[in-house]
């Protein structure tokens, strides 16, 4: 993977999916555009990774230097003497204009192509890469849909990627800090009203039950131990040996794999991977949730106390 991984040591058969999605959710898939007047390049990355997806070029304009930075014909030589061709004050407005509107041109196109692919594979962010001037050009062509996600990241060209994809990596954790920031937020908001929250294992596991899971809290290096049922497919948030409803012998399972197992069999429930330093999820027994008012029940179980309640739907 291009995307950091956090050392750790885990023993068993079954490969810690939590710490993987919690890499993954620190590395969403953006766009990156860079523009100058006569060409934009766009950069997809996902998961770290840059895949090169368009290059438009600007419709052919003379770019002369000597025209664009005095307003003249290039220079000829004929015999011993140079001779040249000036412009005057119309000519040379006319030209810059007509500068100005191919990179319009330019500008839209590549407004339209960006929402031709974020139809086919949203991306969660685009960051653009050029002068002011020209980004509010180019914000000026992108759709209402894509407009909250496109920011400016600077000045850098192509000529400068490495700079670029340093520039992108910063913004990237700081948008993704601010995210999770923002999701203990309302958590915070809700427990402290008291109002539609799951606190613990036995809790989370039920209300995945009724469907009701709006979002799950778990830090992806805490595996929180519970056991399995194979016969009757109850899931003890506590540790023993027999399963109170059949006898039967049962398996160890981590909850945290369990409930990220089922985030991704039964999308869209998001969730938010808490920081290893933040302790107030610990407290409340490793794993918390928003919940819904209204939710759909399933068929496996898990037991809380003397009560069984569906849990994690499906086999």
């Amino acid at each position: 993977l291009a995307i950091p991984l956090p050392n750790f040591i885990q023993t068993g058969r079954r490969p810690q999916v939590t710490v993987l999605m919690e890499a993954m959710a620190g590395a969403p898939k953006i766009h990156v555009v860079a523009l100058d007047e006569r060409e934009a390049w766009v950069w997809g990355v996902d998961v770290g990774i840059w895949s090169d997806l368009m290059q438009v070029t600007s419709p052919a304009v003379e770019q002369d230097v000597e025209r664009l930075l005095r307003g003249r014909a290039p220079a000829m030589r004929t015999g011993p003497r140079r001779v040249g061709t000036g412009m005057g004050g119309a000519g040379r407005d006319r030209f810059q204009q007509t500068v100005r509107s191919a990179s319009r041109s330019m500008l839209g196109q590549v407004a339209h192509e960006l929402e031709v692919l974020d139809a086919k594979a949203p991306a969660q962010g685009l960051f653009v890469f050029s002068s002011r001037t020209q980004y509010a050009s180019f914000l000026g062509g992108v759709s209402p849909a894509l407009k909250p996600r496109v920011q400016h990241a600077g000045s850098g060209t192509r000529q400068n990627q490495w700079m670029m994809r340093q520039e992108v990596r910063r913004k990237v954790e700081r948008w993704v800090r601010d995210r999770v920031e923002a999701e203990m937020l309302e958590f915070y908001e809700r427990r402290n009203q008291g109002r539609l929250v799951a606190l613990g294992p036995e809790d989370v596991l039920g209300h995945i039950g009724d469907g009701r899971l709006a979002r799950v809290y778990l830090n992806a290096r805490d595996p929180l131990p519970g056991v399995r049922c194979p016969a009757c497919k109850v899931i003890h948030a506590e540790l023993r040996d027999r399963c109170e409803y059949c006898s039967g012998e049962l398996s160890s399972v981590s909850i945290s794999q369990e409930i990220a197992a089922h985030a991704l069999r039964h999308p869209p429930l998001p969730i938010t991977f808490v920081p290893q330093q933040a302790g107030w999820l610990k407290t409340i027994g490793g794993v918390a949730a928003l919940l819904s008012n209204k939710g759909k029940r399933s068929r496996v179980l898990v037991s809380s106390g003397s009560e069984q309640r569906p849990v994690l739907g499906g086999q």
